[in-house]
């Protein structure tokens, strides 16, 4: 049998234990901070490839006030920017995430993506006739 106070004894040295061992999880958990700091760059590398693969396995690509209008798959799709997101509709699938501003152009027959974010400027390349 049990004697009496050994369970709450186990129960106290189990916590104390605990306790000494937070200060290491607090630390540890720390560390891993600047990894979910989100990194645009990367993340908008990988959308600019994938507008480039849809764009050009695609027909009939027009720009007409700051939309680009393409057939893909037979199918009839423009590409916008709402609401701080560049958007593929029909549906909803979004590329480049918290841009403040975005604007497509020509030049020389080239299709280019100018966007904003956090202040700063950048230029994609996305299509050449």
């Amino acid at each position: 049998m049990y004697r009496r106070g050994s369970i709450l004894l186990e129960f106290l040295i189990a916590l104390s234990m605990m306790l000494m061992c937070l200060p290491i999880l607090v630390n540890s958990l720390n560390s891993f901070q600047p990894l979910l700091n989100r990194n645009y760059e990367i993340q908008d590398l990988i959308s600019a490839n994938q507008i480039r693969k849809i764009l050009l396995t695609s027909y009939d690509v027009t720009l007409e006030d700051n939309v680009i209008y393409f057939r893909h798959d037979g199918k009839d799709f423009k590409l916008s920017f709402i609401n701080q997101y560049l958007v593929l509709q029909p549906g909803t699938q979004i590329y480049f995430p918290d841009i403040e501003n975005a604007v497509f152009i020509y030049n020389n027959q080239i299709l280019y993506l100018l966007y904003e974010r956090n202040n700063k400027e950048y230029e994609i390349s996305l299509y050449k006739e």
